[in-house]
């Protein structure tokens, strides 16, 4: 299979379209079939995740198999794919797939202000990603589901250990404060076999295949920035039935699509993507598609300001 870092989920017809490419990615990525991972029991495990996806504007099914589409692209990059053990490599795949799995369409800030029960469940930390761990670990008990049960305990300690790691990290709560650690490591001598090291590469990979879609072409990308906009609304409209202050990013009235996904790219996406590019200089190809839609969407954002 040749991975397609531009390949567009969105048109494919419903989930189990979705289910069958992210099948064929795990199959294609290859790290399941060298760990041994059954695969009858992978695919039903993807099944059944596509099942634990609401149908949000963006935090859906569709976003998981992007997302995981792109990570398969970023692992099979040569230094990576060199550097990065098979378990590793399976465990990211699987953590991209299930990171948002039963989000509710709005953030951890929603959670912890409305008081839910999952906000008081998790101690109002890293609410969503750890709902979305629960319901993965609660999958991985039903052995129809598991394809990690011919591990030994070394092993299935160690994936799950670092699929918590990975899914946390996707808490945007946690992202400058993880840039700035990662860009300090790579001032410093390192090396793969430096296991902290090898751990903030995977950290840094799931983060861009998670926000990566602003890395397609720009009719693609922009496909997403509005569904982006959409579930900001839909999350400003919550807001005032809660009788909450809507924030800024979720008033319709306040924010455009165009400058807000410049600033995003500007402020979020280009810095992650060039640290990871020092460690893989494959990672360049989406630093200059990056770049090429920031212009894009700075053009069309001040184009419409001089209306």
């Amino acid at each position: 299979m040749n991975f397609d870092r531009n390949f567009s989920v969105l048109a494919l017809k419903g989930k189990q379209q979705a289910v069958a490419h992210v099948h064929r990615l795990f199959e294609a990525e290859g790290s399941a079939e060298r760990v041994g991972a059954d695969s009858k029991q992978l695919f039903a495990f993807i099944e059944e995740t596509a099942n634990h996806y609401f149908d949000n504007p963006y935090h859906n099914f569709f976003h998981a198999a992007d997302a995981t589409n792109l990570m398969a692209w970023i692992l099979t990059r040569p230094v990576l794919h060199q550097h990065i053990p098979p378990l590793h490599r399976l465990m990211l795949m699987v953590g991209t797939l299930v990171h948002d799995m039963e989000h509710p369409g709005h953030d951890n800030n929603m959670e912890i202000t409305i008081k839910s029960d999952w906000a008081q469940k998790y101690n109002n930390a890293s609410v969503l990603e750890q709902h979305s761990l629960s319901v993965t670990m609660a999958l991985l008990q039903q052995p129809a589901l598991n394809f990690l049960a011919h591990l030994d305990a070394d092993q299935t300690e160690e994936a799950l250990q670092l699929l918590n790691r990975l899914v946390l990290i996707t808490d945007f709560a946690f992202h400058h404060q993880f840039l700035q650690t990662f860009s300090h490591r790579l001032t410093q001598s390192w090396a793969w076999k430096d296991s902290d090291f090898l751990s903030l590469v995977e950290q840094a990979a799931i983060k861009a295949a998670d926000i990566g879609n602003t890395a397609k072409e720009y009719e693609q990308s922009k496909l997403w920035g509005e569904r982006v906009m959409q579930e900001f609304w839909a999350q400003g409209r919550e807001e005032k039935a809660y009788n909450l202050p809507v924030a800024q990013m979720h008033d319709p009235a306040k924010v455009e699509l165009h400058e807000s996904q410049a600033n995003f790219i500007r402020h979020e996406v280009l810095g992650l993507c060039q640290l990871l590019a020092r460690v893989e200089p494959a990672m360049m190809e989406i630093v200059a598609m990056l770049e090429q839609n920031l212009l894009r969407y700075q053009m069309e954002a001040d184009a419409l300001v001089k209306k």
